[in-house]
């Protein structure tokens, strides 16, 4: 019959337990480190995901990371909204969906965090204002499932105003216009 001989986990030595006496007193003496996370750029403070004072960190022993929290996280620009012809950016009610408001020579550019609230953004715009809009899409990525995400590009501009209510459909004009250009109805 054999004899089993245990040793410590720690140091080597022969021991009953599975750690020796001396090494369970060095074990029980060592605090463990809290681990807290700062974000960068609000400052707050996270123990286990939950938000916490500084004046609970204090006097003990703590190991830091560094993090960007989720209202600080840099939000992804999922749609684009392009005002042109002189359409000011009209935010409001959608203050939690705009990331950067761009102004640019030719108008406006809107970053939106959600392409649903971009769309309704320009529906608001449209029944606002008399505008047009021109859509197109770019491909950002495509996910694993083998969908492919697209990045809207809406384009609003201003619907040109005439003075008189004249516009040309192929040779012939419409409206106002066919008293002054001699057009009586008949083809020529």
């Amino acid at each position: 019959m054999k004899i089993l001989k245990r040793f410590c986990s720690v140091c080597g030595k022969e021991s009953e337990k599975i750690t020796c006496e001396d090494c369970s007193v060095v074990e029980e003496k060592e605090e463990k480190k809290l681990r807290v996370k700062i974000c960068m750029t609000c400052n707050k403070h996270f123990y286990q995901n939950k938000l916490i004072d500084k004046d609970f960190i204090k006097g003990k022993k703590v190991k830091i990371s560094n993090i960007h929290c989720l209202d600080c996280k840099p939000k992804k620009c999922l749609a684009i909204v392009q005002l042109r012809d002189g359409l000011e950016p009209e935010v409001k009610g959608f203050e939690d969906y705009v990331k950067h408001v761009k102004k640019l020579r030719e108008g406006y550019n809107i970053e939106f965090t959600s392409s649903s609230a971009a769309f309704k953004y320009v529906k608001r715009a449209q029944d606002r204002h008399k505008v047009t809009l021109k859509k197109t899409s770019k491909l950002l990525t495509q996910r694993r499932d083998g969908k492919r995400v697209y990045q809207p590009t809406l384009l609003l501009r201003k619907v040109p105003f005439f003075d008189t209510k004249v516009f040309k459909i192929g040779r012939r004009f419409k409206g106002d216009a066919n008293q002054e250009y001699g057009y009586d109805g008949q083809e020529e």
